[in-house]
């Protein structure tokens, strides 16, 4: 990939380890300038899988996970990694969106399942087109039907001025997910969020810092286990809608958020104290 204009590369097809089997270990690589760097893509009778101590940078997508027919992969653990650096894959047309960690399926069979992914640090440049450092989908190319993650003790951060399209954290689908103990930090005035929950239910979302996004939160078509969205932090952020719940109320307020949502009683918004 040489420039902006650049699009003449499949950038799925450029890996640094494609990979798929039972009980497999992918740890300690260095992987640089790939399009996708780490690729699993899903055949029969796939896992467990454990990716873990690997440093991963300057490739558009960090680990791709993601299938077709009627396969499936179950328990996939991503841990321990720094994923890093995604701008040199940008495009004037972005036909390379960038994300640090991408795990999508191809309805009605091919889904993962009890996905983990913690310990790990996103940050550097990550270009204008980002969609997320961890993106998992719903929809058309949904990573799951019931499946649940467990997203936790992860730091995301991002020094780019532009707008994160999903959020640092895009988040769908499954049900009975865990997101708890993450730090979160964007850059003010970028247009993005970063943190987005979209069709998931029975979510529990804890112990999180998120800080410097102009949207911090977004949660739509989400429910919550009982008292499972609370004890967040949220430092100052950007512009005017920090809060963004179900498409229909958006605020700056935090007050108005935790009446909207019915959820972060005991969670602290300092620009709002």
């Amino acid at each position: 990939h040489t420039s902006l204009s650049d699009i003449t590369i499949d950038y799925s097809q450029v890996n640094c380890i494609s990979f798929t089997g039972v009980s497999v270990l992918i740890h300690n690589n260095t992987c640089h300038d790939a399009g996708w760097g780490l690729y699993m893509a899903y055949y029969p009778a796939n896992g467990p899988v454990e990716i873990y101590q690997n440093d991963i940078y300057n490739s558009s997508h960090g680990i791709t996970i993601g299938g077709s027919g009627t396969n499936n992969v179950t328990t996939v653990k991503i841990y321990n990694n720094h994923i890093h650096d995604y701008a040199n894959w940008d495009t004037t047309a972005n036909q390379y969106h960038h994300d640090g960690i991408h795990i999508f399926g191809a309805p009605p069979n091919a889904y993962a399942n009890d996905v983990w992914i913690y310990n790990n640090l996103f940050d550097g440049d990550t270009g204008t087109n980002i969609t997320a450092h961890v993106f998992m989908e719903s929809g058309s190319s949904a990573w799951t039907v019931s499946g649940a993650a467990k997203i936790f003790n992860n730091v995301f951060l991002t020094t780019s001025s532009q707008p994160i399209y999903n959020g640092l954290l895009a988040y769908a689908g499954g049900t009975g997910t865990q997101i708890y103990n993450n730090t979160i930090i964007g850059v003010t005035g970028n247009g993005g969020s970063c943190a987005s929950l979209t069709s998931t239910t029975s979510v529990l979302f804890k112990n999180n810092v998120i800080t410097s996004c102009d949207t911090a939160i977004s949660a739509n078509t989400t429910t919550f286990v009982v008292g499972g969205f609370n004890y967040n932090v949220y430092a100052p952020q950007g512009l005017t809608n920090e809060f963004v719940w179900n498409l229909a109320t958006y605020t700056s307020n935090f007050t108005t958020w935790k009446t909207a949502c019915g959820c972060d009683a005991n969670s602290l918004n300092p620009a709002d104290a």
